[in-house]
């Protein structure tokens, strides 16, 4: 699920994979000064404006979520790099 906030305002909500128990997959976030770039496996899938023009730093890193308390359905590794 691809999400974007601005100014605490959600602009979109949007599947952009599914990835099946020990299947590995690549996910990423590109900022320009003008639009956010989402990709999933080497596909670009969607691009939302930055009608601010602000180039930020993330704030939060949000690893999967299931949902209330509930743990991931099977043991996931998760590797984060900052480019």
């Amino acid at each position: 699920l691809a999400y974007t906030y601005v100014n605490s305002i959600r602009l979109n909500s949007e599947v952009i994979g599914v990835v099946k128990p020990n299947e590995r997959f690549y996910a990423s976030i590109t900022v320009h000064s003008d639009k956010y770039v989402y990709n999933f496996n080497n596909e670009k899938l969607l691009e939302v404006d930055n009608k601010d023009g602000k180039k930020w730093m993330f704030k939060y890193k949000l690893y999967p979520y299931f949902g209330g308390n509930k743990t991931a359905p099977n043991e996931m590794k998760i590797k984060i790099k900052k480019l």
